[in-house]
């Protein structure tokens, strides 16, 4: 991680799938970096096909209830705090964005992504059950009905349909050649407090549903899905 040369917390990726005890450490360094106070930029680390594509569900499979039931915990807690954190946080995704790397693109402040990468919940066709937080953070940046469709039909959109219906902000393309410039409009104004103040009002009311609930009704459709396979 490179704290010292920027004026921003870097967090980049160096995987495409993460692991249980991976959603932990991200967790953590995000956490860490609110409390030094400066924004976050999610990058890939490196030039590739995926930003981020999520959970390895194979792995996940093999871990007793009680880790894996942690596991989505962080990731929920993950997504939350991005959401709600009191410095400004953007994503420059120049790969596909599936999962958990959709779940950091939509909750940011300022959303880049590639013009032909794709954006996509798949947990639908997957047999997997779904989180009303993923529904929270489309409906915050588009509408309900295009919820539905992303997850309902986990039908994909392309970074270009992204930025077109408000899910992204910017093509990855038009990115600033220096990364700090991404924070430029994000929070404007002498008060960085007001502006985490305003931030907090506009968002208090999208994610309200307990966590442990949707994690309840989450394991339902998990444990359906791995007998399925099993049979």
């Amino acid at each position: 991680m490179n704290r010292i040369r920027h004026p921003f917390y870097l967090l980049p990726y160096t995987r495409s799938h993460h692991s249980s005890e991976g959603i932990t450490e991200l967790l953590a360094e995000v956490e860490a970096a609110i409390a030094r106070g400066k924004p976050i930029l999610f990058q890939g680390a490196t030039e590739g096909r995926y930003f981020c594509s999520g959970f390895d569900l194979a792995t996940l499979a093999l871990l007793p209830e009680k880790e894996l039931r942690r596991a989505f915990a962080d990731f929920f807690r993950l997504g939350r705090v991005v959401f709600t954190a009191p410095v400004p946080v953007a994503v420059l995704a120049k790969g596909h964005a599936i999962g958990i790397g959709a779940t950091l693109l939509l909750a940011a402040d300022q959303a880049l992504i590639a013009a032909r990468a794709k954006l996509r919940f798949p947990e639908t066709m997957l047999g997997l059950g779904l989180f009303a937080d993923m529904a929270g953070v489309i409906g915050h940046r588009s509408t309900g009905r295009l919820a539905e469709r992303m997850l309902m039909q986990a039908e994909p959109l392309t970074g270009m349909q992204a930025v077109t219906c408000g899910l992204a902000d910017s093509l990855a393309e038009d990115s600033p050649g220096h990364p700090e410039d991404l924070f430029t409009g994000i929070a404007p104004g002498p008060s960085r407090l007001a502006w985490a103040q305003a931030k907090l009002l506009c968002r208090a009311d999208v994610l309200h549903v307990p966590i442990e609930h949707q994690l309840d009704s989450f394991f339902v459709h998990w444990e359906t899905s791995l007998a399925a396979d099993m049979s």
